[in-house]
């Protein structure tokens, strides 16, 4: 019973987050990227634990690297706050840490830049990419397809469907695109600790998806390249 309660109460917040422009497209996209296409993502939320896998797990590592070059750069400079009584007497002691930029270093200090700079270029080299999902033969999305029912069968797999090759295309480029937004506003604070840190974070976890697009790709391109190679021997 509690667990029918939560599926009812998870349908119903992603229906309803539906309705609001811009939150729904990026609600779609993610939601069936980290459900691996699964048609199951038309309607619910993928649960927790592929939310972790897919999405947790690269944003670690982004958030490991950034923290790695940057860990120089800043500084948690400690106070404390005194709060007296009208007798003088010591009522509390605060302690205050601060996230501060110790010593900005070029180029660590703007990866706004370097997001404006690189990604638009990358936005545009994907969107070209993606499109070659419209020129993929009936044969491969089925192969695909067929493949997945196999490791559904061996209960290698409980969600997927064909549909995740057009997920795995578009989650990069929405990532990419988001990620200008922070880079602008890294531009616009240019000493802001906080928005340094995050703006590096963002940089690399859209390198760790503009990779695994690329791990799409070869996986198209290995099938059709064996696919030919096979309609060859046949003739």
């Amino acid at each position: 019973m509690f667990m029918r309660t939560l599926e009812c109460l998870n349908e119903v917040i992603y229906k309803a987050l539906g309705y609001i422009p811009i939150v729904s497209t990026v609600i779609k996209i993610v939601n069936s990227y980290v459900f691996e296409g699964d048609v199951r993502a038309m309607d619910r939320f993928a649960p927790w634990w592929l939310w972790f896998k897919a999405i947790g797990l690269p944003l670690i590592v982004a958030v490991l690297i950034a923290a790695s070059l940057l860990h120089d750069s800043f500084s948690f400079p400690h106070h404390a706050e005194y709060k007296f009584d009208l007798n003088g007497s010591l009522l509390d002691v605060k302690n205050c840490f601060e996230l501060q930029l110790k010593s900005p270093i070029a180029p660590l200090d703007a990866p706004g830049q370097l997001i404006l700079s690189v990604f638009p270029n990358l936005l545009g080299f994907g969107i070209g990419v993606y499109a070659l999902i419209f020129a993929l033969s009936p044969k491969s999305l089925q192969f695909l397809q067929e493949h997945l029912a196999e490791q559904f069968n061996a209960k290698k797999r409980k969600q997927g469907s064909a549909l995740m090759l057009n997920s795995s295309m578009a989650y990069p480029l929405l990532v990419i695109a988001i990620s200008i937004v922070p880079a602008v506003f890294q531009q616009m604070n240019g000493k802001n600790a906080l928005l340094i840190f995050s703006g590096w974070t963002v940089f690399w976890y859209g390198f760790v998806v503009v990779v695994e697009l690329l791990g799409v790709l070869f996986s198209l391109g290995e099938h059709d390249a064996i696919d030919k190679l096979s309609l060859e021997e046949r003739n």
